[in-house]
């Protein structure tokens, strides 16, 4: 029986694939098509997820829930040392956990954006901006 890690795991082979049509090279075909049939993103964090895949910050990669320390972060630049965390409604409730934990990550070297979900959904260019002002 195939479930929806394996299913996620093919098609992420799928995307690392080149394709060669008559000798020239495409890269990325079958993740172009994917978005295309995706449509707009619609939740702050798919909107998120975009923008952090998108050709402005290409040299840097970032890891989704990767885990540091005893938290679990949103998005990391292990590169650069950039944590990135959505905050959502739900998480309004818990601001003082939330900042006792960038504390504590920066105290790890790490480098904490925390981005409201309207302002990720309302001005992505602006979120995308200071994503970049910050691996710089």
């Amino acid at each position: 029986m195939t479930n929806i890690c394996t299913i996620r795991r093919d098609m992420r082979r799928a995307t690392a694939r080149t394709v060669s049509y008559s000798g020239a090279m495409f890269t990325g075909v079958f993740r172009d098509r994917t978005q295309a049939r995706l449509g707009p993103a619609r939740t702050p964090e798919q909107v998120l997820k975009r923008l952090l895949q998108g050709r402005s910050v290409r040299p840097y990669r970032f890891l989704r829930r990767a885990p540091i320390g005893p938290f679990v972060v949103d998005y990391l630049c292990p590169e650069k040392a950039v944590v990135i965390e959505l905050m959502t409604e739900h998480r309004a409730f818990q601001s003082q956990d939330a900042t006792d934990r960038a504390l504590m990550l920066e105290r790890f070297g790490y480098r904490v954006l925390r981005f409201w979900s309207k302002e990720i959904t309302d001005s992505p260019d602006l979120v995308l901006r200071q994503i970049l002002q910050a691996l710089a």
